[in-house]
């Protein structure tokens, strides 16, 4: 049985190599799990070179309902620069497809399981109104997500 407090909410979490930062918990409002990835620094893909941080920001995603209350992951997402001044990379941001897709706004998970409440003919705006979001985020993610 795990008893360290950390890793008891990261198991919770379900997503294998993430750390959690902190949960939000405001009366009438969805819990809000902040999560940072583990991972070590990326290699520039253009010149290979040494990738140096450029700060991180938090991407809100729509997950699967937590104990009953809507949630959202916000995913602190690390941004790197090439070090190599001569290097055209620019910036790059940070993905996981086991997090969620490029540009999604629902987790990969809740997007699967919209994508199997759909396939079993339920409303888009009655999946939404589960998951607390509009109809849009859970319609892009059934047109994304192949049917199981």
């Amino acid at each position: 049985m795990e008893c360290d407090p950390t890793r008891v909410c990261e198991l919770l979490v379900g997503l294998g190599d993430v750390e959690v930062l902190g949960v939000e918990d405001e009366a009438g409002e969805p819990l809000r799990v902040h999560i940072r990835r583990w991972a070590p620094r990326p290699g520039c893909e253009r010149c290979g070179g040494v990738l140096w941080s450029d700060g991180e920001r938090e991407v809100e995603l729509v997950d699967l309902p937590a104990f009953g209350r809507p949630a959202r992951l916000v995913w602190h997402k690390r941004r790197w620069r090439c070090g190599d001044c001569d290097c055209a990379a620019g910036t790059v941001t940070e993905q996981d497809s086991q997090i969620a897709p490029e540009r999604e706004r629902l987790t990969t998970r809740a997007g699967r399981w919209a994508t199997r409440q759909s396939g079993r003919g339920r409303p888009h705006d009655d999946i939404a109104a589960e998951l607390g979001c509009s109809w849009h985020p859970v319609n892009v993610s059934v047109l994304t997500f192949p049917h199981d």
